[in-house]
């Protein structure tokens, strides 16, 4: 069965009561130190992208009944110890039992070098993110005391009390092939920026090898498209001119720890470029479609940040178009039943 989520931009407990009402099956925040942007972290705070999500998910969590609410995406390697946020999800759980999702990446420079002072090259950064899951999970299941001693981490004596309720589910970030391949081998789903130019049909296919190589079915995996920057407008560049760093971020917050610097690379950046980065049409029926692509090639559940009503806010599209979910998902849902 396919799902649809929305990655809020708000992370405010009303905002997440309205996400479920109109039908979506999970709700999704990000996990920050610092801002993509220098000038939209003074701008607003709230929705300038330096907020972590730690402590928003149990309010979007005892605001809702029925979405499953999870991180897009925590780093669980560098500016975190793993064991901690193995027990802060599976506190969650305990609390709010199977509605716990936990998506991960290998983090950005921007969020993680300002706390332990580096930023290491790819493959640490992979092979902690792998050591990091695996105890994680040992933490969940362990019915007794162990000692981890591992490349990156070692710890004595450690022993989970508060054990989740529910199997929390791992989805891991993936941008690229060997990101994808680790997706397969020791996660529970993988999440593709859709719009982000890069050849989707590779990441699914290293996914599902890697999968099948680790004795899972991928067909009964979650399998992500996340279209950040999406939502009805027909007059897109307004908006995506203002949100430029949010854009580059994707290739700059890698390696740039400095927001400010961000904020400089953005001015490069064309609207033809920008436009590349966002799923911004103009009617319902066009968002059918993107999805429907998408859907199309094996992914089985939609993530959206959906800029409607900031576009509705600045009068660049009608009131009405905020209702747009009521359509798509019915529709798809349909479809795909």
């Amino acid at each position: 069965m396919i799902k649809f989520g929305s990655s809020l931009l708000a992370a405010r407990p009303d905002n997440a009561s309205a996400v479920e009402k109109v039908g979506f099956d999970s709700i999704w925040v990000y996990d920050h130190f610092a801002p993509f942007s220098h000038q939209s972290g003074l701008r607003d705070a709230e929705t300038g992208g330096g907020w972590g999500a730690l402590p928003i998910l149990p309010l979007l969590l005892a605001n809702t009944t029925r979405c499953v609410v999870g991180t897009n995406v925590l780093c669980p390697t560098l500016r975190y110890h793993p064991a901690i946020i193995a027990q802060y999800f599976a506190q969650l759980d305990w609390l709010f039992p199977g509605r716990i999702i936990m998506g991960v990446g290998a983090g950005e420079a921007v969020n993680e070098t300002p706390i332990v002072g580096r930023f290491p090259p790819y493959k640490e950064r992979m092979d902690r993110l792998e050591e990091a899951v695996g105890l994680m999970r040992k933490l969940w299941s362990s019915r007794d005391y162990f000692n981890h001693e591992g490349r990156y981490y070692g710890s004595k004596n450690l022993f989970l009390y508060a054990k989740p309720k529910e199997k929390i589910p791992i989805i891991i970030s993936a941008f690229g092939e060997k990101s994808a391949e680790l997706a397969g081998k020791v996660g529970d789903g993988i999440t593709i920026y859709w719009t982000r130019p890069q050849r989707t049909d590779l990441i699914l296919r290293k996914f599902a090898e890697a999968a099948t190589k680790a004795g899972k079915d991928p067909e009964t995996m979650t399998k992500v498209a996340y279209f950040p920057f999406g939502g009805l407008t027909s007059n897109p560049l307004p908006i995506v001119r203002m949100i430029k760093p949010s854009l580059v971020s994707s290739r700059a917050s890698l390696h740039e720890t400095d927001p400010r610097k961000i904020d400089e690379m953005a001015k490069t950046l064309s609207d033809e470029e920008a436009l590349q980065y966002c799923t911004l049409v103009p009617t319902a029926d066009d968002l059918i479609g993107v999805f429907d692509s998408a859907l199309k090639t094996g992914t089985n559940h939609i993530i959206i940040r959906d800029l409607t009503p900031i576009f509705i806010q600045n009068k660049l599209s009608p009131p009405e178009a905020a209702g747009w979910p009521l359509k798509v998902l019915l529709y798809l849902r349909e479809k795909y039943k």
